[in-house]
C-alpha cells in the first residue's frame, strides 16, 4: 500500500512538473531578430506585440497587416525536440540564420497569391526549404491571404510532424493625404491675388488636410513636408521643413498641422510623404501616396499697409 501511494505521488509530481514545464516553455517567446542587411528589427510571436511578447494573445495581433508592394520577412520556431541543438539552454535561438543544427526542412505556401515567395512573381509554394526564414514580396492588390508552414524532419521525409501552422495576413493600401482646398486649386501666378489664408507675420496657421488610411484605429499618422518661398519673394525667416511630424486624425479623416510664419512673403507648402503604422512597419519604398492635385498649398503672409497721414491745404491759407 505504501509503495502504491509513493508511486502515485511520484506520478502526480511528474505530471505537475510536465505541466509547469509546458507552461514555461509556451510563455518563453522573447523577441527575435531577422538578420538581413535591410532589417535588424525585433520580431514577435504572431498574436503578440512589443508591449506583451508573452503567450497571451492580443486581439489586434491575431491578423498580420502589411502594405501593398512591400517585402516582408517571416520565420517559424522549429520543434525543440527535433532540433535541440539549434536552441540555447533557455530555449532562446542561438542564431536564426544558422541551419547547421536544424534537423528539419520547411514547406511554405501562400494560399491566395496576393504575394509571392522570395520576390518571384509566380512562386507561391516551396517544399524542403532548409531555413526557417521566408521572405514575401506583396503585390499591388489589396486582400487577405493565408501563409501556411509544415515542418518535416530530415530523418524521415515521408512523415510530417504535427499539423503545421498558419497565419492570416491582410494586405492593405498605402495611406493618402491631401490639403483641403476651397474653390479653384491654389496655383501660383505672378501678380495673382492670394486670399486663401492671408495673415500678418508672426502667427501660427493650422493647415487642414484629409487623410485616408486602411488602418482601422490608432493609425499614428506621420507626415513630411517642405516649405519654400515662391520665386521673386523677399528673403527672411522661414518655417522649417517637417519630417515625421505626428498629426491627430479624427474619425472623418480630418487633421491639421501648424506652421509659424515670422516674415512676410508667399510660400509653397508641399506634402511629400505620409505614413501610418502599418506602412512604417512594412518599410515600403514610397511609404505614402500623395495626390498631386492637392499636395501643394500656396500661403500668403502679407504686410499690412501702414498708410501715412492725409495732406490738405490749411484753413488759414
Amino acid at each position: 500500500m505504501t509503495k502504491f501511494v509513493f508511486n502515485r505521488i511520484q506520478w502526480i509530481f511528474a505530471v505537475m512538473l510536465l505541466i509547469v514545464t509546458v507552461q514555461v516553455r509556451a510563455q518563453n517567446y522573447p523577441p527575435q531578430k531577422v538578420t538581413t542587411p535591410s532589417d535588424t528589427r525585433d520580431y514577435y510571436r504572431h498574436g503578440s506585440n512589443k508591449t506583451d511578447p508573452t503567450s497571451t494573445d492580443i486581439p489586434q495581433e491575431l491578423r498580420d497587416s502589411v502594405t501593398i508592394t512591400s517585402t516582408q520577412s517571416y520565420f517559424v520556431l522549429p520543434d525543440t525536440s527535433i532540433s535541440p541543438n539549434w536552441y540555447n539552454t533557455d530555449e532562446t535561438i542561438k542564431d536564426i540564420s544558422n541551419t547547421s543544427n536544424l534537423n528539419s526542412t520547411f514547406t511554405w505556401s501562400l494560399e491566395n497569391h496576393f504575394g509571392a515567395l522570395f520576390g518571384s512573381s509566380t512562386t507561391y509554394t516551396e517544399t524542403g526549404r532548409v531555413s526557417p526564414i521566408l521572405q514575401i514580396q506583396w503585390g499591388a492588390t489589396t486582400g487577405s491571404d493565408i501563409l501556411r508552414m509544415r515542418e518535416v524532419p530530415k530523418t524521415n521525409t515521408a512523415c510530417i510532424i504535427g499539423t503545421g501552422t498558419a497565419i492570416t495576413i491582410d494586405v492593405i493600401a498605402k495611406p493618402i493625404i491631401t490639403f483641403d482646398q476651397v474653390g479653384n486649386p491654389l496655383a501660383y501666378a505672378a501678380g495673382g491675388c492670394y486670399t486663401q489664408a492671408e495673415v500678418t507675420a508672426g502667427v501660427v496657421y493650422n493647415f487642414p488636410v484629409t487623410v485616408t488610411t486602411a488602418v482601422p484605429k490608432q493609425a499614428q499618422i506621420k507626415i513630411d513636408y517642405t516649405v519654400t518661398r515662391m520665386p521673386g519673394e523677399s528673403s527672411g525667416a522661414m518655417p522649417s521643413n517637417g519630417n515625421d511630424v505626428s498629426i491627430t486624425v479624427d474619425a472623418s479623416g480630418k487633421a491639421t498641422f501648424p506652421l509659424e510664419f515670422l516674415s512676410y512673403g508667399v510660400y509653397k507648402i508641399t506634402l511629400t510623404d505620409v505614413t501610418d503604422r502599418i506602412s512604417r512597419k512594412s518599410q515600403v519604398a514610397v511609404a505614402g501616396v500623395i495626390v498631386s492635385a492637392g499636395s501643394e498649398f500656396i500661403f500668403s503672409v502679407l504686410r499690412p499697409a501702414e498708410t501715412g497721414p492725409i495732406y490738405r491745404l490749411p484753413n488759414n491759407y
